[in-house]
């Protein structure tokens, strides 16, 4: 697959945790932006140089989710039936307190933080030191991003219990969706030290495990987890997300295939699924799983961005645009999209709008050196090698090591005739990459020898 067309960095895991109970922001259905491309500077400068190398076309990392806490699309039927059950027990036994906190369960499930909190204050307005409800506020906290409120409750729980496995894992989801993913991980290993057979915990400690760079422990605790929870469609997603991390796509894909079969309205499987499969170059199929997701959830814009990246690498570039433009259409915010459709655009030598998109993404990413490598690339298009360059150190400077970034750098030499500078850009390419982009790095520097420069 083209190494700059960017996914969003796979596979959050979904923890009882995205991707994404630990929900590290599935984008899929999301927000709007006011941001406007920034002015650029017109330069004139020696013609063209078309790159023959790839930047970065990008999918964002899915996001880790778990039971209690998925990535939001619309509700699914069995999310709705199981809310209409808990109101109608509700009704039929009104002072009871089981009932409340389930339907406030299966209220956080559909996604209705606010009416979910309701019915755990109602629980907690009658009895002040009831556990269950405490961490149905925890809970939601965690859903609605609120951290510092979701320890503060689980602390809360635990004072009133403190063998409870629940509230410490509910402390380690908090921990992990902070960032704090080593702080994370001894509280999911107590929650395992008070019940080992806590698959959620177990669930969750392989997640902030895999966050952690261990992904051998990681793959254990969810393989481990499966074999628990055979019937469990997160854990499978999850592990799913891990081995796809650790470049196991072929065994990724027949968990992530697994997770779907197991619960056909989760869109995010169907997703991670066909990102797995692009990554073994099945481009086609992978096409058909963006097609399930979005028949499940229309809005998701992860779907559409992947089915862009599909057809790029298929070189249906003009149809790659469309996708491309239907992901910023439900998600303005979006910075890899962007990002996808400057790439694209550039490829389309369409570098005017190229340079539009590049400046939009900048906007919403300021910190991503794909995003100004990308933009180097679209003015070395143009011609405007000075302004190439600005860009393309730019990118260095957040991401030194990038040989993309490089070769860029030295197209942009070659361009403004400084030969002997662009020989020391291509050799810096063959030490960061001697086996893909070393060759091409290479028969540049044959060619400027043939030709005598120095």
């Amino acid at each position: 697959m083209n190494s700059s067309l960017c996914l969003p960095r796979s596979g959050t895991t979904v923890a009882a945790s995205l991707t994404f109970c630990l929900l590290l922001a599935l984008s899929g259905c999301g927000g709007a932006s006011d941001e406007e491309p920034a002015p650029q500077t017109a330069e004139t400068s020696a013609p063209a140089v078309k790159s023959n190398t790839s930047a970065n076309l990008m999918a964002p990392r899915p996001p880790t989710t778990s039971t209690l806490n998925a990535p939001k699309g619309k509700p699914t039927r069995a999310a709705k039936a199981r809310v209409e059950a808990a109101r109608t027990r509700v009704q039929n036994t009104p002072d009871s307190a089981a009932a409340v906190i389930e339907l406030g369960e299966a209220l956080l499930e559909e996604g209705s933080t606010k009416e979910a909190a309701e019915n755990f204050e109602r629980v907690l307005q009658k009895n002040e030191a009831d556990v269950s409800a405490i961490l149905g506020l925890a809970r939601t906290a965690i859903a609605d991003g609120e951290t510092k409120t979701a320890i503060s409750q689980v602390k809360k729980a635990l004072a009133i219990d403190s063998l409870n496995a629940q509230a410490w894992n509910e402390w380690g989801r908090a921990l992990y969706n902070s960032g704090e993913s080593k702080e994370a991980l001894s509280k999911h290993r107590r929650a395992l030290e008070l019940d080992s057979s806590y698959t959620n915990a177990r669930m969750n400690l392989g997640i902030a495990l895999n966050a952690r760079g261990k992904s051998n422990d990681a793959v254990r605790e969810l393989t481990r987890a499966v074999q628990e929870t055979p019937g469990d469609y997160l854990v499978h997603y999850n592990l799913g997300i891990v081995l796809k991390d650790a470049g196991e796509n072929a065994r990724a894909a027949d968990f992530l295939r697994r997770s779907t079969e197991l619960n056909a309205e989760f869109f995010p499987a169907f997703v991670e699924w066909g990102n797995a499969l692009m990554n073994l170059g099945n481009f086609e199929e992978s096409i058909d799983k963006s097609r399930q997701a979005i028949e499940v959830n229309p809005q998701c814009d992860r779907a559409y961005l992947n089915w862009g990246v599909a057809l790029y690498n298929m070189k249906q570039l003009d149809a790659s645009v469309e996708k491309y433009r239907k992901v910023i259409e439900l998600n303005p915010s979006f910075a890899f999209a962007y990002n996808n459709l400057g790439y694209t655009l550039t490829d389309l030598e369409q570098y005017d709008e190229a340079i539009e998109q590049f400046s939009k993404a900048v906007d919403l990413d300021p910190q991503n050196a794909i995003f100004y490598n990308n933009w180097g690339r679209a003015l070395n298009g143009q011609g405007k090698f000075n302004l190439a360059i600005d860009k393309i150190t730019q990118s260095i400077k957040l991401a030194p090591k990038n040989p993309f970034a490089f070769m860029n750098w030295a197209d942009a030499l070659l361009g403004l005739g400084r030969n002997a500078e662009a020989r020391r850009k291509l050799f810096e390419v063959i030490k960061l990459d001697p086996q893909r982009l070393g060759p091409i790095a290479q028969a540049k520097i044959n060619d400027l020898n043939a030709r005598g420069n120095e």
